[in-house]
């Protein structure tokens, strides 16, 4: 496999993705399905992730179609007016098939999966050109639903064994893919080996699921793991995965999935980690982003500083400006590795993502600590093709917390201010919303003041001076404010 990495000029969600698999003469059809019909999928938090569909909107590229749930009244059009959605593209929307009147609004498979509810407004077999799905996450089940009104999708491995962290781990030796110190648990008994390990520290480790997304389906361990530690955690992971279970619609029993008296699923062993700390200073907590082609070429789409909680939670993030010369070079050898190993062990080509840490030693020697794969485009990747679009020199891509219940776009302009909405990136800035929390449907909107965003800007001090206008408004950036 060709390891040479250079810098990936210009991106799409659809159009590189069905290069690099080396498809010709197809629509792409983009779709965040971060919930489906079939348990081995990430699993994600119900009433969370599943609006993440509509961050493809404002990334699609011209002759591409993306599918999302319904938007907010006025946000397609808002999008129109300042150039988000070229000529040549098109947006399906779908109705969520959920009870946005009741006090408990179904949020999982299949009522708020797009691809579960797209059949009603598009069949795609009766079109002349071969129209070929690119969605987020991959499986039997996907590939069923899609054929089954005439899409074609990727010949790949599933997503759960390519996302997988276990799995991951297990090959990073042969692979040369250098990790964060941890170990698999699979049975009660590997938990005293796990206890007496070296990296079990003051630092603290964290407990995770193999499959989780987006920080979902992590537990911190404060301060050296004991074994009782390891277990409350583990109960709480468990009581996390059986809340989206009751969301969705599977063929398998939460109790048969996981048994309660086993430490972990069958096929889904959970994965003790240190916490980067570990080397005695602040960690720099990264991410890197890249396209593999079929022909094993692999390209950087860039680096990137992650945002997330105290407790590990996804918030967003945003581009090195000025990474060192020894932190890209260290990033891009991991990359490689990855690379490589998805090509070969999951037939993986297209976006995909490393998360990472960065140590240095005494010596001042740099390392790269991998983290986790994401194999498929993560929230990172439309922002990227967002910033091309409106010529942006820098973002920050972040969620939003607000008091303002939004129910149609001018909702977000009272809380952005107009100023913003409509602005100039290479001026006073331009503030995108990407997705937002309120659920759409024929019964009205659920309406929430949440939402993620993208800000565009000069470079980081002219986003974060944006983002300091808009906490005197009364955003703010993280659930933990």
């Amino acid at each position: 496999m060709n390891t040479a990495i250079d810098t990936y000029e210009r991106l799409s969600l659809g159009h590189s993705i069905l290069e690099a698999n080396n498809i010709v003469n197809a629509v792409p059809v983009i779709m965040g399905n971060y919930i489906g019909p079939n348990h081995e999928m990430p699993l994600p938090w119900p009433s969370g992730d599943w609006y993440l569909c509509q961050t493809f909107v404002p990334a699609v590229s011209t002759c591409e179609k993306v599918v999302c749930n319904t938007l907010i009244p006025g946000l397609k059009d808002y999008y129109k007016e300042i150039g988000a959605l070229p000529k040549g593209s098109e947006v399906i929307e779908v109705d969520p098939r959920t009870n946005i009147l009741s006090n408990n609004p179904e949020l999982g498979f299949p009522s708020t999966d797009p691809l579960a509810m797209l059949g009603r407004v598009a069949v795609f077999g009766e079109l002349e050109k071969r129209h070929v799905l690119c969605s987020t996450f991959d499986s039997k089940e996907v590939s069923a639903q899609a054929s089954s009104i005439g899409l074609d999708t990727l010949d790949r491995t599933d997503s759960f064994l390519s996302n997988h962290k276990a799995r991951l781990r297990r090959d990073a030796l042969d692979y040369d893919i250098a990790m964060l110190p941890g170990t698999i648990l699979e049975e009660w008994c590997d938990l005293a080996g796990a206890v007496n390990s070296k990296w079990n520290s003051k630092q603290g480790t964290w407990l995770k699921f193999p499959t989780g997304s987006g920080g979902d389906l992590v537990q911190k361990i404060t301060g050296i793991a004991t074994e009782d530690a390891i277990k409350d955690a583990r109960d709480e992971l468990r009581k996390y995965v059986e809340i989206a279970f009751d969301a969705g619609s599977f063929d398998t029993k939460f109790s048969d999935f996981w048994p309660i008296d086993q430490l972990c699923p069958t096929d889904f062993p959970l994965v003790l980690e240190a916490d980067a700390s570990i080397s005695g200073e602040a960690p720099i907590n990264g991410s890197s982003q890249f396209i593999t082609d079929w022909q094993g070429n692999t390209r950087i789409i860039g680096h990137f500083t992650q945002i997330t909680t105290n407790s590990g939670e996804y918030l967003g993030n945003e581009p090195y400006s000025d990474i060192d010369d020894s932190l890209r070079l260290a990033a891009e050898k991991q990359v490689a590795n990855v690379a490589r190993y998805n090509a070969e062990k999951h037939n993986y080509f297209g976006i995909a993502a490393i998360d990472w840490f960065a140590t240095r030693d005494y010596n001042g020697e740099i390392s790269v600590l991998v983290g986790e794969l994401n194999s498929r485009p993560t929230a990172n990747t439309p922002p990227v093709i967002i910033a091309q679009k409106f010529g942006a020199a820098h973002f920050v891509n972040i969620n939003a917390y607000t008091q303002q219940p939004i129910d149609k776009v001018e909702n977000y302009f009272d809380v952005i201010g107009k100023d913003l909405a409509f602005g100039d990136p290479r001026t006073n800035g331009l503030v995108l919303p990407q997705a937002f929390r309120s659920v759409v449907n024929q019964q009205g909107v659920l309406s929430s003041p949440n939402f993620k965003m993208v800000v565009l800007g000069q470079n980081s001090s002219h986003c974060r001076d944006i983002m300091g206008k808009l906490s005197i408004k009364g955003v703010q950036f993280s659930p933990e404010q």
